[in-house]
Parts: structure tokens; sequence; C-alpha cells
């Protein structure tokens, strides 16, 4: 990796408290008032990527793993335990010709074209949901709308009964608390993964005896070309619940938030809707989901001027790098004519950049043209209420004041 800044050694990078009350509340004023030659500071955890171009660096880089064995180790996870070793041959982990294989299997299901098909079944979700809500009376969307959509399309995906999505929720919930990297959730990651393996399982046995079209039939058919095997059907299934249902549904209660606490762009959105695509991602720049990214530096690496041994754990900030003004000009004016923005950092950059993002978008885009289609005189009717940063922030009470259309 060259580059053209000075030579800092890790032991004089400025520091920085990611754990403070103050860098919660406003991440990206702590970082913007910190001196650093090559946008990385030192915190408890390990290295922090403070700008766009020094997460972007070390996220786009081959060379750093994304680090579920640290991430499972650190719950209370050893080699010897399933929970581990489906986590770390999964296509969230693997490297090389097999996450290949994989992503190029399960990319089909991630194509644009694909991805369009889409756009009628998570209206029709949501639609149901917002039919069975009292006009004008103020909703919770973290709790009522949106952990909801993205199971609900999951189990859709996969070929399950619609029934099961409220235990796909609170599974993909539970086992995302594994990226808090603390022994108390262990117990808690183990008993979701147990009986989502089991679930996975049982509907595998279904599918062989009456395939359909869908994830689980497409992967038992490329299984039985000798492509894949059993485990990657089981473990891939799984991590697609992981990584698609908790984390988009945190984004899209926050995107929802932030919209409704700005009416001026809530109207337009209703107005041009063809604005959509911009508000949204603003305003997941704005109010990011995922604060920072692990990756696990795996040999002697220089990252921008400074020497970093192996085994040195590095989190890209995209919370901070979100507002850097290098990266997004004006950065703490929201605005929907950026003309090519760059990539927003929260889905990942690189080899293990998010399958998973175009239906993000596309889930966020449909729920709000919908919401604004129906509501108007949109704020929040309380405080917004969050946890679970400077990993993963995600909306506790989102309670939305509105009047119908």
């Amino acid at each position: 990796m060259t580059t053209p800044y000075p030579r800092v050694e890790l032991g004089d990078l400025p520091e920085i408290d990611v754990f403070s009350e103050e860098f919660r509340a406003a991440p990206w004023e702590v970082t913007s008032r910190i001196h650093s030659p090559n946008g990385l500071a030192r915190s408890s955890r390990g290295i922090e990527g403070l700008t766009y171009q020094s997460a972007h660096t070390v996220l786009g880089d081959r060379r750093p793993r994304i680090g579920f064995d640290e991430m499972y180790q650190a719950t209370g996870f050893d080699e010897s335990s399933p929970v581990y070793q489906a986590a770390v041959t999964s296509i969230n982990n693997l490297e090389g010709d097999v996450h290949k294989v994989l992503r190029e299997t399960l990319g089909r299901y991630f194509t644009r074209d694909f991805v369009q098909t889409l756009r009628p079944v998570v209206r029709s979700i949501a639609e149901e949901i917002l039919d069975g809500f009292v006009p004008g009376e103020p909703v919770d969307i973290a709790t009522r709308l949106v952990g909801k959509i993205p199971s609900r399309l999951f189990a859709s995906l996969v070929g399950a009964p619609l029934g099961d999505a409220e235990f796909l929720e609170k599974t993909s919930d539970a086992l995302l608390t594994v990226f808090y990297m603390d022994n108390a959730n262990h117990e808690v990651v183990e008993k979701a993964y147990a009986g989502l393996a089991a679930y996975v399982e049982d509907l595998i046995r279904v599918r062989q005896s009456s395939p359909g079209d869908d994830v689980v039939s497409y992967l038992l058919d490329v299984e039985r070309s000798g492509r894949i095997t059993r485990h990657d059907v089981i473990v891939n299934v799984t991590a697609l619940l992981r990584a698609s249902t908790d984390t988009t549904a945190g984004q899209m209660g926050l995107v929802i938030a932030e919209l409704a606490e700005r009416p001026d762009v809530w109207e337009r959105c209703h107005s041009e809707p063809g604005i959509i695509p911009a508000a949204v991602m603003e305003a997941v720049r704005w109010r990011t989901g995922a604060w920072s990214i692990l990756r696990v530096v795996r040999e002697d690496m220089n990252i921008l001027g400074t020497p970093v041994p192996a085994g040195t754990d590095f989190f890209g900030l995209a919370v901070a790098a979100h507002r850097d003004p290098e990266a997004y000009p004006d950065p703490h004016t929201f605005r929907l004519d950026r003309r090519r923005p760059k990539p927003t950092l929260n889905w990942g950059m690189g080899v293990h950049y998010c399958l998973g993002k175009p239906i993000a978008q596309v889930e966020m885009e449909e729920v709000v043209r919908l919401l604004t289609e129906r509501w108007t005189g949109v704020h929040l009717a309380k405080p917004l209420v969050t946890d679970g940063e400077p990993v993963n922030s995600r909306p506790l009470t989102a309670l939305i004041g509105h009047t119908p259309r």
C-alpha cells in the first residue's frame, strides 16, 4: 500500500475514546477536532480510521481479514463450537476460490434485474403492515414496522411461510449481538444459532421433496451439481438471514426517522418520487447504522504511513467518514443534489462488499415511497432512542407522528 503520507509511528497516533458519551452524541464533531496527518487514531479496541480515505483504504484492501473469528472468540466461542465453525466458513468470512464460488452462486439473487422484481413484493408487505395501523395515531416504527419488512421478505426469498417472519426477526436480532464482541451475549447467540440451524435443516427437507422458485431450492440444485456442499447450503442460508434482516431494519428505521425530521424533504419525496433514491442514500450518509466496520490486520503492513503489526484490529469509522469534507463537500448539509457521491462505507468495501446492499436500498426506497404517499405532517413525537454505538446504531424507539393524506 504505497502512500504519500509521512511516517507516523503507531504510538504517536492521537487517541480517541469511541465509547465516551461525547462520541456517542456527535462522533463527527469529536473526530473533526483530532489532528492526524493520515486520518488514523488509537483507541482502547485498536486503530480507528477517522476519514473516508483511511477507512476506505483498509476496507478495500484484500490483506486484512473480516474478523469473524475474533468476534466469535470474544463472544466465548472456540474453534470446536458449531456456532464458530458456521461463522468462519460462511460467505461473510471465507476468501479465495471458495468465497468466489459462493458469491457467484448467490449473486443471481442480487443482480439489478432480480432486485427490481422485489419492489412490488416489498410494497405489498409494507401495505399489509400499514393497513393495520390506526390512521393518524403515532407509530413506533422501530417496533411495529421496520423489523417486520426484511424478515418477511427473507421468508419469501427462501420459500418459508410468512408466519415464520417473527421467529426470523428475533433470531436475527439475537445473532447480531456477536458484533459487540461481549462474552455476556454467548448464551443468546448460541441458542439463536441452534434454533436457526434446526429451522434451516427442516426447510431444506421440505424443499428437497417440494422444490420451488426460492433461494434454498436453488442452492440444493447447485449442491447436486457438486459446486457446493450441504454444509455450504446451511451456513449460507443462516448467513443471509444474519446479514439481511436486523441490519436492514436498523438502517431503515434510522432513514425514516431522519426524513421525519425534515418535513420539506418528506414532502418533496411525495411530490417528486424520483428523488427518493437520493433522499434515502443521503439519509444513510447522515445517520448511518454501521458506525464502525472491523478488519483484522493479518500481516505487518503500512497503513498510510503508519507501520501496523499483524493481529491489530482496525475499525473503519463510517459514521465519521460520512461527514468527511474531502469525500462529501458541505458534509454537514443534507443535500439531494450531490452529483455521483462517493459510496457510503456502511456496506463495506472490496471483496467482502455486502451483496445485499441493492435489496436493502430497494426495501428502504419502497417503504419511504409508501409512507410519503400515505402520511403528511410527519415528525418525531418523542426523541429518537438508539442503541449499539459505536458498533451498529439502531433505533429502539422511533415514534412518528403524522396526519393521513
